[in-house]
């Protein structure tokens, strides 16, 4: 992923942030599964975070799904509608957890059974 994609995420990201009333980057981590930590990395553009990640902010920032692989792509959010239904937004802090561990785990899974049919002499990790 190209550095100034992922810098041009952060700078929507904070201005999202902010339009939403957050006005500390520790203020919207607070409320998200994530750490400060993380939540910086991203908005200082610094590396591409998972997709469980994005859509846990996605959801937050009340964006649509996909609105941050648009930003990526050069386009622009979609903001969500208030009365779209989004089984993301009423979840807790550790549900949104737990599913984003899930995810991680299915794809992991799903990359394993894989590799073997992309690189059939590779170990077996």
């Amino acid at each position: 992923m190209r550095k100034e994609r992922l810098v041009r995420l952060g700078q929507y990201v904070m201005a999202r942030r902010a339009a939403l009333g957050y006005r500390h980057r520790s203020d919207l981590a607070e409320v998200l599964p994530l750490t400060d930590r993380t939540l910086a990395s991203i908005e200082h553009g610094e590396r591409q975070s998972a997709p469980g990640t994005y859509a846990i902010v996605e959801t937050k920032l009340q964006w649509r799904p996909g609105s941050i692989a648009s930003i990526l792509a050069g386009g622009e959010p979609t903001e969500a509608d208030a009365e779209e239904p989004n089984p993301l937004r009423n979840l807790s802090t550790d549900e949104l957890l737990n599913l984003q561990q899930d995810l991680q785990e299915e794809v992991r899974r799903r990359y394993k059974d894989m590799r073997p049919r992309i690189n059939p002499g590779a170990p077996n990790l």
